[in-house]
């Protein structure tokens, strides 16, 4: 449906400067047929084959644009599930249960405890509980991740750990109310967790028990291994010049196609540096285009990267430009990562390319460019859907993030602010020092 209105649709978004209407056509057919062709591969959990053949593709690709191609190598410690389940004890009814990435497994037995439901499990949420939360089994709501008041997964669980909780259950009223997927947390001086995402429909079964009623047992099986990764790279110009690097992330979550999360980024990534190519030939600038993998591991995938780096090369990277779900919405948002300057970046490019894009200045650790933000690098996510709740990005970490969620318009609107703020960027010599 989605994809038979944007076939008559497209011709109405405006091309990035200098671009004419039969490049636009070729650029957006190229730009589908890769979106496809990452949803085929499926979900592209780290470490699956769905990954690995993925990141093979993608440097493909970028082979194909010409330029110095590489893949960095890194090394993962990963854990995956053989066994997962919950069972209440009263009557051995039993409902799935997805393993957190990076959780740690129950005993052999299982873990058996009672369920307190903590509603959100925000800080406020254990303000009168006194004690109660130790040696429970914490029942709290994933939030839509996206907005000024959002409390992460990962900070529900450190509250949770510090609290004494022994596990956490975390239900999904957000889409479909089915399992999600998403990475676990761990605090430093504690014990890990094991860490499970539930139902909707298991959590108001839990609800409906009296409250002695409530116990459960966890299994959460699984082996730990190392996955060898690759993060397949590109960079168009001269390597020792100043340059900008586009980057998005390639890896995704097991339940659908991570075609929000991530193929949208990956494709307008791989589109965008197809039609840039040509200008950082000859620019004062380089072109640098990084399709990180271990995103979803806590952002392991870029932060691996940027540590390997030396200070001056870090100093060479003037401006990350991060690609994370950029559709699922008509309206993005750029993520500025506490840099003001930025802002004017944004808004010159909005004007030349006739496409609105707003800010949200605080820095937010939700993707790559929080790792470059964090190394003093410029860096902003661009993203679809920012506070909006009830926007086709709610779908994400699930079983409903299938292709059928994306508008392709979408996806070329993306392409064109891309374009275009990255041409405004380098247009002058003295643009990078505007922006630091």
């Amino acid at each position: 449906m989605l994809a038979e209105a944007a076939t008559n649709m497209h011709r109405d978004i405006p091309c990035h400067v200098g671009t004419s209407r039969e490049v636009a056509d070729r650029d957006y057919h190229a730009l589908h047929e890769d979106f496809a062709s990452l949803c085929d591969f499926g979900g592209r959990l780290l470490g699956s084959e769905s990954e690995q053949k993925a990141v093979t593709w993608a440097h493909d690709k970028l082979s194909e644009i010409g330029g110095q191609v590489s893949c960095y190598r890194l090394e993962v410690p990963v854990w995956c599930t053989t066994r997962s389940r919950l069972t209440f004890v009263s009557n051995g009814e039993s409902f799935e249960c997805q393993p957190m990435l990076r959780t740690v497994p129950t005993p052999a037995e299982g873990l058996t405890g009672t369920v307190l439901d903590l509603g959100r499990g925000r800080a406020e949420d254990y303000a009168n509980i006194g004690d109660a939360a130790i040696g429970k089994i914490l029942l709290v709501e994933h939030e839509y991740p996206f907005s000024p008041t959002h409390v992460h997964r990962r900070e529900k669980i450190r509250l949770a750990i510090r609290h004494g909780a022994k596990a956490v259950l975390m239900l999904n009223p957000t889409g479909d109310g089915g399992l999600l997927s998403g990475a676990s947390q761990t605090l430093e001086g504690f014990d890990p967790i094991p860490c499970g995402y539930i139902s909707n429909a298991c959590a108001a079964r839990l609800r409906a028990q009296r409250s002695d009623e409530t116990v459960v047992r966890i299994f959460l099986d699984g082996l730990a291994s190392i996955v060898h990764a690759g993060i397949p790279s590109l960079i168009i110009g001269d390597p020792a010049l100043p340059r900008i690097l586009l980057s998005a992330h390639i890896d995704g979550h097991p339940l659908g196609e991570s075609a929000l999360d991530n193929a949208t980024g990956v494709a307008v990534a791989l589109a965008a540096t197809r039609r840039l190519a040509p200008q950082f030939r000859t620019a004062r600038y380089a072109l640098q285009t990084i399709l990180f993998t271990a995103e979803e591991w806590a952002l392991f995938g870029s932060a691996h990267y940027l540590a390997q780096l030396t200070e001056d090369e870090c100093r060479n990277i003037k401006l990350n430009v991060n690609l994370d779900i950029v559709a699922g919405s008509p309206n993005l948002t750029a993520l500025i990562s506490g840099f003001p300057h930025l802002r004017r970046l944004v808004e010159t490019a909005c004007a030349e390319s006739s496409i609105e894009v707003s800010t949200y200045l605080p820095l937010v650790a939700n993707s790559d460019h929080y790792n470059f933000a964090r190394s003093g690098i410029p860096a902003f996510r661009l993203l679809a859907g920012f506070d909006e709740p009830h926007s086709r990005v709610r779908h994400i970490l699930s079983g409903s993030d299938r292709r059928d969620q994306v508008d392709p318009a979408e996806l070329e609107r993306a392409l064109e602010f891309v374009c275009s703020v990255i041409a405004c960027a380098t247009r002058e010599s003295e643009s990078f020092a505007r922006l630091a």
